[in-house]
């Protein structure tokens, strides 16, 4: 399990648009759903949201701009 979730973090920087939504929107699942709990995921996911780098990146964007304010009111 590390190993993917090693990936998934690599997968953050990754270049291509597609492979970076899609580890993004992997790690806030596992973080919703209570599997993973990382404050520095966390940080990280917040990090992506607000870094105007990827201000292009729409379907992150909204991913996480849905994800945050659910995980917020949901953590315990």
């Amino acid at each position: 399990m590390s190993d993917i979730l090693a990936m998934m973090v690599a997968g953050l920087d990754d270049e291509s648009v597609e492979v970076r939504t899609l580890c993004a929107e992997g790690l806030c699942k596992l973080q919703l759903s209570g599997r993973l709990s990382s404050h520095k995921l966390l940080s990280r996911l917040i990090i992506l949201w607000y870094n105007p780098v990827y201000e292009d990146d729409m379907r992150m964007r909204h991913f996480l701009g849905v994800f945050l304010p659910v995980y917020a009111y949901s953590s315990r």
